[in-house]
C-alpha cells in the first residue's frame, strides 16, 4: 500500500505540474502572437535573441538548487529530520540571496557589450530590462524546491501560471506602449513585464510558506540529529552545481544561437533585418514545439524527491518502477504530440500566426517545426532521465551527455547556417542531433544504475504504431474537412479526434494497460470504459 500511495502521489504531483505546464505553455504560445503584431517579426527578433543570455544566467545561478534542495528535504522527511529541513531552507535563502544580486547587477553592466558582440545594438535595451527578474527568480527558486521535497506541487504550479498570466497581460501592454518608439523599445517593455511577473510570484510563494509551507511535524526522539552547516552547504553544491553545470550547457548552446546565427546567416549572404526575421520565426515556431515536453519537464521535477525516497528507503524495485513508468509516460504522451505537429504543421501555424508569418514566410516555419518537432521526443527523454538520475545522486551523467550534445550542436550551427542552401534550418537541426545524443546517453545509464531493460516493444513500438494510426486520422481528418469547413475549424476537428483514436490505439495495441491507467488521473473511468470496449 506504502508504494501505492509513493507512486500515486509522484503521479499525482507530475499530474498537476504537467497541468500548470500546459496552461503556461498555451498562454506562452498566444502571448506570441498580439506580441509580434505589437513588435512585428523584428522585434520578436530582437526578443529571441536577447532571452537566451537571461536564460542562461537563470539557469546558471537557480537550475540546481531546486533539485538539491528537494532531493535533500526528501530524504530528511524520511528520517524526520524537520529541523534539517528548516536548517537547508534558511541557508538556500541566505546563498541565492547573493547569487542572485550578482547575476543580475552582471546582465545589466553588460548589455552593452552582449549587444556589441553580437553585432545587433538594438538588443541592449532588452537585456537591461530583463536583468532584475534574475535576483527574484533565484528567492523563488528556493521556495519551490522546498515545496518540491515535501512533494507539495501546488505552489510551483500556481506560481508558474501567475507569472505567465502577468507577463502576458502587463508585457503586451508595455510592449504595445513603449513599441511606439521603436521595435527594440518594444521587445524591452515586453521583458520589463518578465520581470514583473517574477517579483508577484515571489510574493504569491511567501504567503504559501508563511501561512502553511513552515508548518513541519515535532521531531521524533529518536531523530533529533540536525545536520551542519558544513555539511548542508557541502551536500547543496555537489548535487547543485553539476545540475547547474548541466542545464546551463543547454542554455550555453542557445546562447551561442545568439551569438552566431546573425553572423552566420550573414555570411550565407543574408541582410541583417532579414536574418533577425529568420530568428524571429525560429523562436516563434520552437515556442510551438516546445509545449510538447510540458509533460516530461513535470515528470522531471516529480520524479527527483521520488526516487530519492525510495533510494533512502533502499526500495530498488521502487526505483525501477518508477523510472521505467516516468520513462513510458513520457514517450506516449510527447510522440504523439511531436507527430501532429509535423502532420498538421501549416494548418496549425496559421491557426496561431496566421496574421503575423508573411505568405512568403509560411513555407520557412512550415519546414522549422517539422525539423523541430523530431526533437521533441528526444528532448522529452532528457528531461525524464535527468529527474531519475538526479533524484538517484548520479549528477554528473546528466552534465557530460549534454556537453557532448551540446558540442555536436555547435558544430552543426557553424558549418550548416552558414551554407546558402541550409541557412537557418540548421540550427533546428544541431538542436535535434544534440537531444538524441544527450537521450540515448542518459537512457543508457539509467538502465545500468536502476537496472531498468528498456522494452522496445512497450516503450517505444507500441506508442509508435498508436503513433502513425493517429497521423493519418489527423491528416485524413483535415483534408476531408478542410474542403467543407474554414480552415481553422478543419484543425482543430483533426486535433480533438486524433487524440481518441491515438489513446484507443495504443490501449488496444498493450502499450497502456491496467497498472499505467490506475495511476493516472481519471484512470479508473478510462479502465471501466475500455473494458467495456472489450479493449482490454
Amino acid at each position: 500500500m506504502a508504494q501505492h500511495s509513493t507512486k500515486n502521489n509522484f503521479l499525482k504531483g507530475a499530474a498537476m505540474l504537467a497541468a500548470a505546464g500546459l496552461l503556461v505553455r498555451l498562454i506562452g504560445a498566444f502571448y506570441r502572437i498580439p506580441l509580434a503584431y505589437f513588435i512585428g517579426g523584428e522585434g520578436v527578433g530582437i526578443y529571441t535573441q536577447a532571452y537566451p543570455f537571461y536564460n542562461y544566467l537563470l539557469i546558471f545561478s537557480t537550475s540546481g538548487i531546486p533539485s538539491a534542495i528537494a532531493k535533500m528535504v526528501s530524504e530528511a522527511m524520511v528520517l524526520g529530520e524537520y529541523k534539517t529541513i528548516r536548517k537547508i531552507f534558511r541557508i538556500s535563502m541566505t546563498l541565492l540571496f547573493f547569487v542572485g544580486l550578482v547575476s543580475s547587477v552582471a546582465l545589466f553592466c553588460l548589455s552593452g557589450p552582449i549587444a556589441g558582440v553580437i553585432r545587433d545594438p538594438l538588443v541592449k535595451e532588452s537585456l537591461m530590462a530583463l536583468s532584475p527578474a534574475l535576483f527574484f527568480v533565484a528567492l523563488i527558486s528556493v521556495y519551490r524546491g522546498y515545496f518540491q521535497g515535501l512533494q507539495n506541487m501546488a505552489p510551483t504550479a500556481l506560481s508558474q501560471v501567475l507569472e505567465q498570466l502577468v507577463k502576458l497581460v502587463l508585457g503586451l501592454y508595455l510592449a504595445k506602449v513603449f513599441g511606439r518608439h521603436g521595435v527594440q523599445y518594444g521587445a524591452a517593455g515586453a521583458l520589463v513585464g518578465v520581470s514583473i511577473s517574477e517579483v508577484l510570484a515571489l510574493l504569491m510563494l511567501m504567503g504559501a510558506y508563511f501561512l502553511r509551507g513552515r508548518k513541519l511535524p515535532r521531531e521524533r526522539p529518536e531523530s533529533r540529529h540536525v545536520m551542519p552547516t558544513r555539511t548542508i552547504v557541502g551536500r547543496l553544491l555537489k548535487l547543485a552545481v553539476p545540475i547547474m553545470l548541466a542545464a546551463s550547457v543547454m542554455a550555453l548552446a542557445m546562447m551561442i544561437d545568439s551569438l552566431t546565427l546573425q553572423n552566420r546567416l550573414q555570411q550565407s549572404g543574408v541582410s541583417a533585418d532579414t536574418g533577425r526575421g529568420m530568428i524571429g520565426l525560429l523562436g516563434m515556431v520552437n515556442n510551438i514545439v516546445n509545449v510538447t515536453s510540458v509533460l516530461s519537464l513535470a515528470l522531471s521535477m516529480s520524479l527527483v524527491p521520488a526516487v530519492a525516497r525510495s533510494q533512502r528507503q533502499g526500495n530498488a524495485a521502487g526505483i525501477a518502477q518508477k523510472s521505467g513508468l516516468g520513462i513510458k509516460i513520457s514517450i506516449s504522451l510527447v510522440m504523439p504530440a511531436a507527430a501532429g505537429l509535423m502532420v498538421l504543421a501549416h494548418p496549425i501555424l496559421s491557426l496561431i500566426y496566421g496574421r503575423t508569418i508573411a505568405a512568403d514566410e509560411m513555407g520557412m516555419s512550415v519546414q522549422l517545426m517539422t525539423i523541430a518537432a523530431g526533437g521533441a521526443l528526444f528532448l522529452s527523454m532528457v528531461q525524464t532521465t535527468n529527474g531519475i538520475l538526479q533524484g538517484l545522486g548520479a549528477v554528473n551523467v546528466p552534465l557530460v551527455s549534454l556537453c557532448i550534445g551540446a558540442m555536436i550542436k555547435v558544430i552543426l550551427n557553424y558549418t550548416l547556417v552558414s551554407h546558402p542552401a541550409i541557412g537557418i534550418y540548421g540550427a533546428s537541426i544541431g538542436t535535434v542531433a544534440c537531444y538524441l545524443v544527450a537521450a540515448l546517453l542518459n537512457t543508457r545509464a539509467v538502465c545500468r544504475i536502476t537496472g531498468l531493460r528498456f522494452g522496445w516493444g512497450d516503450m517505444f513500438f507500441k506508442p509508435l504504431g498508436a503513433t502513425l494510426g493517429m497521423s493519418a486520422v489527423a491528416y485524413l481528418v483535415y483534408q476531408g474537412a478542410a474542403l467543407a469547413l474554414p480552415g481553422k475549424i478543419a484543425v482543430v476537428l483533426a486535433i480533438v479526434l486524433a487524440i481518441p483514436a491515438y489513446v484507443i490505439t495504443l490501449v488496444a495495441l498493450g502499450g497502456m494497460g491496467d497498472d499505467e491507467l490506475r495511476y493516472i488521473p481519471g484512470g479508473n473511468k478510462l479502465l471501466a470504459l475500455f473494458r467495456r470496449m472489450r479493449l482490454l
